[in-house]
């Protein structure tokens, strides 16, 4: 009975953690979606403009799922084809923040984010739209530090469940990447999974090498709610979703060579001298986007290309010509 109140109190945590992640999501993009698209327009004169775009979002967002979608909403529009994908390429770097967040605060600091609920929930009472999302925002804050503070209370001796090792403890790293994979397909939330990654981490429960499979398959399964919505959309919508896709998943499977190979070592290089576990699975997080986007961004304009000619199917290609704007625009050439 004891371990059905344990296994049920801490699914009560993680489903207020994912809450509170979904209510910054949600609050945050009234605050900035009907702006972005403007300040796209002007941001992705230069690629990198986009890049940074998507990193702030995200990190304002707590979602790149979040951002992606609306990226996607974007495609067709005003805004060039190639500094969609540079947005869809930030929004992963700057989804990695709340990761940092989790792991500095950790559970000792818990009790400030939470106090911002109440903030939040003072904010909430206002008129003002604005002011009423931003106190939104807070409230989810605060709810997504409390999650984390039941989580941590029921945590200790789940190692002894079945379940919990054959997701978590595994000696198949492969199983591992497809456990991150389909975790964060079914809760929409990478940043939820990292988060609980950092927590089991920081308990002892959870070693690095491991977390770092499952974080690559994490931004994988991020992807997959992208595509579903671009199904049966434009060509370019969809072209926007498959590159974030192609571009998760390739990242994860040229790295994973270097986690079979130098895991250990890899591990002792994010731990250092401090030994702390949850804030080497943050800072891996981190350094793996931020590679990957380094990697592909000087490349970003003809596999940009490359992506809508596949997806569309079409022999014609899109070819950047400047508008009345000054601003680049994609058109076809038959």
């Amino acid at each position: 009975m004891e371990t059905i109140k344990q296994i049920l109190t801490l699914f009560g945590g993680v489903s207020v953690f994912v809450y509170g992640l979904k209510q910054i999501s949600e609050n945050a993009e009234r605050l900035i979606g009907g702006r972005i698209e403007k300040r796209l327009t002007a941001a992705v004169k230069n690629p990198f403009g986009g890049l940074a775009v998507g990193a702030v979002a995200s990190a304002i967002a707590q979602s790149s799922i979040a951002v992606n979608m609306m990226t996607v909403g974007f495609a067709g529009g005003s805004v060039p084809f190639y500094g969609l994908t540079s947005v869809v390429v930030g929004a992963n770097i700057g989804t990695t923040v709340t990761a940092q967040i989790i792991s500095v605060s950790g559970l000792d600091g818990a009790a400030v984010w939470i106090f911002f609920a109440f903030i939040g929930l003072i904010l909430s009472l206002f008129k003002g739209k604005g002011v009423r999302s931003a106190g939104g925002a807070l409230i989810g804050l605060g709810l997504m530090f409390a999650g984390l503070v039941v989580m941590g209370d029921e945590i200790n001796g789940l190692e002894k469940l079945a379940w919990f090792r054959g997701i978590f403890l595994s000696d198949d790293k492969f199983l591992l990447f497809l456990g991150g994979m389909a975790l964060t397909g079914i809760t929409q939330s990478s940043s939820g999974v990292t988060g609980v990654m950092i927590l089991l981490a920081g308990k002892g429960l959870m070693e690095f090498e491991n977390a770092a499979f499952m974080i690559l398959g994490s931004n994988v399964g991020s992807c997959f709610a992208v595509v579903v919505a671009s199904i049966n959309k434009g060509d370019e919508k969809r072209a926007v979703a498959w590159f974030n896709l192609a571009f998760n998943l390739i990242g994860a499977l040229i790295f994973m060579p270097f986690l079979f190979a130098f895991g250990d070592g890899i591990g002792d290089l994010f731990t250092g001298s401090t030994g702390d576990a949850g804030r080497a699975i943050a800072n891996f997080h981190t350094v793996f986007n931020v590679l990957s986007a380094a990697a592909v961004m000087p490349f970003i304009k003809p596999l940009s290309s490359l992506t809508l000619r596949l997806v569309s199917g079409k022999k014609s290609a899109k070819k950047a010509v400047k508008g009345v704007s000054g601003v680049k625009r994609a058109v076809k050439i038959k």
